[in-house]
């Protein structure tokens, strides 16, 4: 695959920025990207953090950011720096953890960012949270297209892959207690969320055939194929699911470990894809 690269690279097709970068950040993957510390049998059961909280220590490497901003910057013809590249990690290991926090709660799955950083009242810290996923994916989005599309396609994979599980998530939790006072301390969502909005605007959108994250698999898979046909139709449909993702109200159902208790199966909890 690396040599097929390198002739591409030769041609003049494939950047020597991109190959340079993508060899390093596989190799930094294979020595780094395999570190599971719930391989521990003895963590007891609950969410708490620790003292290894680090964004970057845990998934800078661990998520393999790179092969996308290599894949986009072809079609964008724009490069990322480092800074660039470093809140774009950000953003998509908060979109990641956030999503997988129930199910890595359950299995005790510790590299889990957003666990490690768990720090005094949950509702207050998880709020915290989630107001600076959508502020930092807003500025990802803004940076330039190349940071956008991944943003957006790491937003699509994070509700179409079958690791995420994003419709059984989202769907099958009920509300487990009064939120009224915890949301008058509430960071203004919808403000962040409107940024959110203006950013990705110029992709457009579906409109009323618009991808959303109650729909399931087997929906998001048949319109998927259809819309992946065209340049301008998929990149509307990167837009809307990370519109779908990212709107307060389905993220804090998500989320939202408080206020909303899992009433779906539990299926296998040990199991880890």
């Amino acid at each position: 695959a690396f040599s097929f690269l390198k002739l591409c690279m030769l041609s003049g097709r494939f950047s020597e920025w991109a190959f340079d970068n993508m060899m390093a950040s596989m190799l930094h993957f294979r020595v780094l990207g395999y570190y599971r510390d719930h391989a521990r049998g003895r963590l007891p059961a609950g969410v708490y953090g620790s003292r290894m909280t680090s964004l970057t220590a845990h998934r800078y490497v661990d998520l393999g950011l790179f092969f996308a901003v290599a894949s986009a910057s072809v079609w964008t013809k724009q490069q990322v720096n480092k800074a660039e590249y470093t809140l774009l990690s950000i953003a998509c290991t908060l979109i990641n953890d956030l999503v997988d926090l129930r199910s890595d709660t359950a299995r005790k799955q510790r590299e889990n960012v957003v666990l490690r950083g768990v720090r005094g009242n949950l509702c207050e810290y998880l709020d915290r949270v989630m107001f600076e996923c959508v502020e930092t994916a807003t500025l990802a989005v803004q940076t330039n297209p190349t940071c956008a599309y991944v943003l957006m396609a790491f937003s699509n994979w994070a509700v179409m892959s079958s690791h995420h599980k994003v419709y059984e998530v989202s769907t099958q939790v009920s509300e487990a207690g009064k939120q009224d006072e915890c949301l008058s301390r509430s960071r203004d969502h919808r403000r962040a969320y409107r940024g959110l909005l203006e950013a990705l605007a110029p992709y457009g959108t579906l409109g009323k055939e618009a991808p959303r994250v109650g729909q399931t698999r087997a929906e998001l898979d048949f319109r998927y194929g259809v819309c992946r046909s065209s340049s301008t139709l998929h990149a509307a449909w990167l837009a809307d699911i990370t519109r779908s993702l990212l709107e307060p109200r389905t993220l804090r159902r998500i989320v939202d470990v408080v206020h909303f208790e899992w009433t779906g199966c539990e299926g296998e909890v040990d199991y880890c894809p």
